[in-house]
Parts: C-alpha cells; structure tokens; sequence
C-alpha cells in the first residue's frame, strides 16, 4: 500500500498532479499495489483538485474522521464526534469568545456553521468569503442536535495554538486536536478538533487490517503536521522538502512537490524506475 497526502505533496502548488506521477499511480494499480491519498479536504473538496478518482482507491478524508472505497463509492470508516461531546466544545468555545467553525457530520461535512461573534482575524473572515454557498449560522439556541464532524479554529500564531491546545486539554479528554498549516499559505495556523479515534493514522491502520497488510510493506508520503501520526504508522515514509522546518529530518527526505516527490518515493523505496 502507498499513502499519500495532497496538498503540498502529490498536489503541485498550481493543484493539478504532474504527468509523471500520474504514470506512477497507474503502474502502482498494474502492479497490484493500493493507492490511497490521505488528505484534510472533506469529499467535495477532493473532487476540485481529483479529476481522475481511477488513479486511486481508497481516500482517507478530513484527516481521518472517513475513508471512502473509490471503487464502490462507498464509506467504509466514520469517526464522528458526539452531539453530547460536540455541544460541550461548543459551550467552551462561546465562553472563551472564540470564533469557530463546526462542520456537519459526514457525509455532509462538507457544509458548516459559523460562530462569528467571538475573537475573529482577517483569514477567518477570507473564508467565510470563500465558502459562503455552504455555511449557515450556528443556531441561536447556541447548541445542535445532531452529530458532527469537526471544529475548526483560526489562528494567528502556533503560540496561541498550543496555549488553546493546553486549556482544551485540562477540561477534556474526548477529543484529538490536529495541528495544520494555513492552505493559504498565510503563516497562520489552523487548529482541527476530531473525535479522540481520528487520525490519518488510525485510518491506514484501518485499511492494513481490512486488507491484511503488514504495515512495513506500505511506503508514506507527506508535508504537514498532520501527515505525522500516518508516517509514524508506514513502513517506508518520505516528508517533502516543502514541509516546515521543525519536520526536516524526522523522516526519509523527498523532493518538493513541485519536482514529482510521489514518484521519488516509489522509486527509492523500491529501487526502480516505475
């Protein structure tokens, strides 16, 4: 099995997959290997920058919380927070003034509600911009009833993600807290909160065991924070050179995305040219 992050790995910086790893996802498929992308985007938002879904067959979606079989188009994994669990958060949230986002539960996490009354910054006023058609007002009752997905909180700076980590951390221990670069590439850090079972991990752990696979013959590739608790799990794992610098060296070093890292990876794992 080869796994595989999108953005700032397989993903050019222009969104698009170069031609040479497209013929290396093809030859892994002849070569009866699994392919899986294992991303932060929710369904739709692959399906902007995935043109071609044969090239793959399994997605691993919003950073584990999924897993879709791209052949069956079927989910095959769901990891989503409680509503009792998911009202907590949010009562914690209102409390601290925090704004928020809260994504509804899959399959339709791809639409979300919006607390906009507490501290805010520019990048969480850009995306609401950006994704107006699928966000609604959190409800006045300041509650939901319903299950759901996940949060998102905006920050400006990883200090203020690691102090509002910590004071999550000292009420709760029913949620997993992912750290992720800005996707806009603003130096602002993005704070996910999942259910305490999601990770990309979990969800390659998932399909090892599902598809009876020795996890070290599978091969990870990466660029982020949150491409770290599957590169810990994979037998051969790669961190572009793309990636913060805090992560150099933790990992076996690929090119950046833009210079076919995917392909690197296959070829220095498995000693070839695919």
């Amino acid at each position: 099995m080869v796994v595989t992050d999108l953005d700032g790995t397989l993903l050019k910086n222009d969104k698009t997959i170069s031609e040479t790893d497209i013929d290396t996802l093809i030859l892994l498929k002849e070569d009866r290997i699994i392919r899986v992308a294992a991303t932060g985007r929710n369904i739709k938002k692959i399906e902007e920058v995935i043109n071609d879904i044969s090239l793959f067959d399994y997605f691993i979606f919003s950073s584990g919380a999924g897993v879709l079989n791209c052949n069956s188009g079927k989910i095959e994994y769901v990891q989503d927070l409680s509503k009792k669990t998911t009202n907590i958060l949010i009562q914690f949230f209102i409390k601290k003034q925090t704004a928020f986002f809260l994504f509804q539960a899959i399959p339709q996490n791809h639409l979300f509600w919006c607390y906009k009354k507490g501290k805010r910054n520019p990048e969480y006023d850009s995306y609401c911009e950006h994704n107006n058609g699928r966000m609604e007002n959190l409800p006045d009752t300041e509650m939901i009833d319903t299950t759901a997905c996940q949060f998102l909180v905006i920050l400006r700076t990883a200090d203020e993600f690691f102090k509002l980590k910590k004071d999550i951390e000292k009420k709760f221990d029913d949620f997993k807290i992912i750290r992720a670069s800005s996707p806009y590439e603003t130096g602002y850090t993005w704070m996910e909160i999942f259910n305490k079972k999601v990770s990309k991990g979990n969800a390659v752990k998932f399909l090892c065991e599902n598809k009876k696979i020795n996890p070290l013959n599978t091969i990870g590739v990466g660029n982020d924070y949150n491409d770290i608790d599957f590169l810990d799990f994979t037998g051969h794992s790669y961190m572009t050179k793309n990636c913060p610098d805090e992560l150099k060296g933790k990992y076996k070093s690929a090119p950046t995305n833009d210079e076919n890292a995917f392909t690197y990876c296959i070829n220095d794992t498995y000693g070839k040219n695919m």
